[in-house]
C-alpha cells in the first residue's frame, strides 16, 4: 500500500504545507531515517533564516517580487491571477537560460516545471521581510487584486495627510525597481543597488543570525562546512556556539547513519555491501573527534533551540543522548555492539512503524544500500551559493 498526503481544495494552508512536505523529498539533507530532522532544521533556522536547501539563486529572491508586482498592476481576477503567475513563472526560464545562467529552475523539465521558485522562495521573502503579505501563496492570489485596487484608490485621493494602511501592501516598500527590459531581458545577477538592498533587508530582519553577519562582514570561502569557514573566529559568539552544537550533532549522527546502513546490509545478508559499509564506519571513527563529543553538553543545545522556538521533543532528545553515550562508551567501534544495534533498530521502528526496514521484507528489498549518510551542514551550501552571488556585488568577494 503506497503512501498519500491529501488536502481539502478549499483548505490553501494545508495544501501548501503538504507541498512544502512533498519538496522536503527532493532536499539533498532531508533523507532523516532516525528523526534528526527537527534539530537539523532548527540550528539552520537559527543560523542561516530564510534558506532552503532547494533554494539555488539569490536574485530569485527579487524575481519573484518583481513578478507579481507587475501582475498585481494588470488586475486581474483572483483565479486569472493564479493562472497568470504561472504562465509568467515558465515564461522566464528560457530567457535566464539564454543568458546561459546555473541554477536556473527548470533547466531540466522548461514547461513541465512542477515545483515553481515562487513557493520555494515564499516563505524566505517573508522571513526576509520583502514580502510583507502574511499568508500562503493560496490567500495570496485570492487576495492580491483587491489589494491592488484598493491601493491604486487610496493613491487617486492623492492625501498626502492620510497615513499609509501597511495592510494594504504586499511587498516591501523599498523594493528595488525591475530592470529595464524584465521580464524579457533576464539574468540571475545581482546589481550593487540590489545587492545593498537584500543586505538590509537580512540585517534589519534576522539581526541575530549569523547570515546577517556574514552579509555584512563575511568573505568568501570554499569551505564545504560552515565550521571551517576562515573567519570562524570572527563570528559572532553565540554563532560560534551553535556552529560547534552543530559540528559534534554531524559528527555523532554520521555515526548512527553508518551504523544504519550496516545493519541493513546484515539483515539482508549481503557481505560485500557490510563490508563497505563497515570500512565507511572505521573511516567515521578516524575522523570524529571523540574527545570533543565527550565533553559535549547537549543540554545547552537543548535550551538554546527551546529559547529560539525550536524545542526538540523529549523522545528525539532521548535517543541523540542516548546514543551519544554509546559511542563514548564503546569509543566509536560499536559495529558489532549489541547495545549501539538495538537502539539504531529500535529508533528506526519507532519511527517507521510497520514500513520499517527491519520488519518489512519488501522495504528492505527497495532499499538503495546506502540511505541517510550525507553529513548535516545546515543549508550552507545554500548560503554559501547566496554569499556567491552577494558579495562580489558588494565588492566583497
Amino acid at each position: 500500500m503506497t503512501s498519500s498526503l491529501t488536502w481539502l481544495d478549499h483548505d490553501s494552508a494545508a495544501r501548501d504545507r503538504s507541498l512544502r512536505v512533498l519538496s522536503l523529498f527532493r532536499e539533498k539533507e532531508s533523507r532523516d531515517e532516525l528523526g534528526i530532522g527537527s534539530i537539523r532544521d532548527g540550528i539552520a533556522d537559527i543560523l542561516f533564516p530564510g534558506t532552503s536547501t532547494i533554494q539555488t539563486r539569490l536574485r530569485y529572491m527579487l524575481l519573484v517580487p518583481w513578478m507579481y508586482r507587475e501582475l498585481e498592476s494588470r488586475r486581474l481576477a483572483p483565479r486569472s491571477f493564479s493562472l497568470e503567475s504561472r504562465k509568467f513563472e515558465l515564461s522566464m526560464v528560457e530567457p535566464l537560460l539564454d543568458s546561459n545562467e546555473r541554477g536556473v529552475f527548470g533547466a531540466q523539465s522548461r514547461g513541465d516545471l512542477k515545483r515553481l521558485p515562487s513557493s520555494v522562495y515564499w516563505a524566505g521573502l517573508r522571513t526576509w521581510g520583502i514580502r510583507a503579505f502574511d499568508g500562503s501563496q493560496s490567500d495570496y492570489f485570492r487576495s492580491a487584486p483587491a489589494l491592488a485596487l484598493k491601493r491604486a484608490a487610496r493613491r487617486r485621493k492623492d492625501d498626502d495627510d492620510a497615513d499609509p494602511n501597511a495592510s494594504l501592501n504586499t511587498w516591501h516598500l523599498g523594493l528595488p525597481a525591475a530592470p529595464e527590459g524584465f521580464p524579457t531581458k533576464l539574468s540571475l545577477k545581482i546589481s550593487p543597488d540590489e545587492a545593498q538592498y537584500l543586505r538590509d533587508r537580512i540585517a534589519t530582519s534576522c539581526p541575530d543570525s549569523l547570515l546577517s553577519w556574514l552579509v555584512l562582514y563575511g568573505r568568501s570561502d570554499d569551505c564545504r562546512e560552515p565550521w571551517l569557514h576562515h573567519q570562524l573566529g570572527s563570528f559572532p559568539k553565540p554563532a560560534r556556539d551553535l556552529l560547534e552544537h552543530g559540528r559534534l550533532l554531524s559528527d555523532v549522527v554520521e555515526g548512527a547513519a553508518w551504523l544504519y546502513n550496516v545493519c541493513l546490509a546484515d539483515k539482508r545478508q549481503d557481505e560485500a555491501l557490510g563490508q563497505s559499509h563497515r570500512e565507511g564506519l572505521e573511516e567515521w571513527r578516524e575522523r570524529a573527534c571523540l574527545s570533543d563529543i565527550k565533553k559535549w553538553n547537549l543540554g545547552e543545545l537543548w535550551d538554546v533551540l527551546a529559547s529560539r522556538g525550536h524545542p526538540v521533543s523529549s523522545a528525539t532528545r532521548g535517543f541523540v543522548a542516548d546514543w551519544t553515550a554509546r559511542v563514548i562508551a564503546t569509543r566509536g567501534e560499536f559495529a558489532e555492539d549489541d547495545l549501539a544495534r538495538d537502539l539504531i533498530e529500535r529508533r528506526e521502528r519507532t519511527l517507521k512503524k510497520s514500513r520499517s526496514r527491519f520488519t518489512n521484507r519488501g522495504a528492505l528489498n527497495q532499499w538503495g544500500g546506502s540511505s541517510g549518510l550525507n553529513r548535516l551542514v545546515y543549508r550552507w551550501p545554500t548560503t554559501n551559493d547566496f554569499l556567491g552571488d552577494l558579495l562580489p556585488a558588494l565588492r566583497r568577494s
